[in-house]
């Protein structure tokens, strides 16, 4: 029966789990902006048996949001169908009540989760993953729903097949990714299989009506997540690498999601009003025009061709007065971003015990855009260097944050080299 899924309220729009990616803070964060199901990052069923450290650190995060994460999706890997019972049994034992659903990660394609026999490792070896969800079905029965998120294969009838066995095993939800696992994240990741997740999914629906089905995969957008929906007669989608991008993802339509800062608090809208006080008049800095690029205004990109620009872009730079800094986005949008970057750190600080400086460093490139940075070269040294004591790091990150978006809407900017350098090469 899916009442379980329908007390939950139903929820169609979920932040994917991300090593470095969907910590506590950010989070919080896509909750106030349209996600409806959060999960946490994937955890090593063998490391929280051996690391009391990190247990205990997940056990307190658990409890921390309890009252604003939810629901939420605990994510395990592993291969040893007692160490994953283990596991979880341990979790559920002391912060049972702080999440909804305990998930095997099935789909993970990265070289370490193929060397530690996790992940995506497993998606060839049923005789293996059955007996980890069968094992992890039998002890969460009654205390918690139980998914799966995996992959799809090659063709329908080898992805049918697989979901199928995991279907029978007795999991409450699945979620499959629209990419192989030879997909992995860079240059050769490849657009998701829609289609085929739509044919999945309807044999799926007609033999397990009770089966909670999402989608993950090329998600950039209110538009995208609705368009996936629609194809693949899932019940929900997740958004991965692009929600990084942009934490207000499934409330952006048309590009925008209405971001205007107005979650800040009094002290930071303090301290940027006196930052666009300064940066108007530091003579140091070089006056500048952000200007969107015309392919972003001109071609509607979808999501893995719209990554693979921003990835790769550099900036032009004109040698006429004022420069001219080209970015691959909307003013509109990069606002909103460099404002979500802002929102994200406050977060950050208020729930210091559950990150690190490289998840400050990560989400706060992505959201206020590297291209963006490589126009102001001394905030982004200033981000990315001497991190430690961690305090004071978060404090120097905020001010570097508030200082760029005061320089984006003043038209300021620090260039790498010499204007004359950037003319002559």
């Amino acid at each position: 029966m899916r009442n379980w899924y329908n007390d939950m309220g139903r929820p169609s729009r979920g932040l994917a789990p991300m090593v470095d990616g969907s910590d506590l803070p950010y989070r919080l964060l896509v909750r106030r902006y349209g996600v409806q199901l959060t999960w946490t990052p994937m955890y090593n069923a063998p490391q929280l048996q051996t690391n009391e450290k990190l247990r205990k650190t997940l056990i307190s995060e658990l409890h921390t949001g309890k009252d604003c994460d939810r629901p939420l999706v605990l994510q395990l890997a592993g291969h040893d169908p007692a160490i994953v019972a283990m596991a979880y049994d341990s979790l559920a034992q002391e912060a049972g009540d702080c999440f909804d659903i305990v998930e095997l990660n099935m789909g993970c394609p990265q070289a370490v989760a193929l060397r530690g026999h996790y992940g995506a490792w497993l998606m060839d070896k049923p005789d293996i993953y059955l007996k980890v969800l069968g094992r992890l079905v039998t002890i969460a029965h009654g205390r918690h729903h139980v998914a799966v998120k995996t992959r799809i294969w090659p063709t329908r009838e080898e992805t049918l097949k697989m979901c199928t066995q995991i279907a029978d095993i007795g999991v409450d939800m699945l979620t499959l990714h629209g990419r192989l696992r030879t997909q992995r994240t860079g240059n050769g990741v490849g657009p998701p299989n829609w289609e085929m997740l739509g044919e999945v999914f309807g044999e799926l629906r007609r033999q397990f009506p009770s089966l909670v089905l999402f989608a993950n995969g090329g998600v950039w957008s209110r538009e995208s997540h609705e368009r996936l929906l629609a194809i693949s007669r899932a019940d929900g989608t997740l958004a991965g690498s692009q929600i990084l991008e942009n934490a207000a993802l499934y409330n952006s339509v048309a590009g925008l999601a209405g971001v205007d800062g107005s979650t800040l608090s009094s002290d930071l809208k303090e301290q940027l009003r006196l930052a666009e006080e300064k940066t108007s008049k530091t003579i140091s800095l070089v006056p500048c025009t952000y200007k969107p690029s015309s392919i972003f205004l001109s071609f509607d990109l979808e999501a893995p061709v719209y990554s693979e620009v921003v990835k790769g872009w550099t900036p032009p730079l004109s040698s006429s007065h004022p420069i001219t800094v080209t970015i691959g986005d909307s003013i509109e949008r990069r606002l909103e971003r460099i404002y979500l970057a802002l929102e994200y750190i406050e977060l950050a600080r208020a729930h210091i015990g559950y990150i690190t400086p490289s998840h400050i460093v990560s989400h706060t490139m992505r959201l206020v855009g590297r291209e963006l940075m490589a126009a102001n070269v001394d905030l982004r040294t200033s981000l990315t260097e001497n991190l430690t004591p961690f305090v004071e790091y978060l404090e120097r990150a905020q001010a570097v944050v508030v200082e760029l978006c005061a320089r984006f809407t003043q038209g300021r900017c620090c260039l790498p080299e010499p204007v004359e350098s950037q003319a002559e090469s």
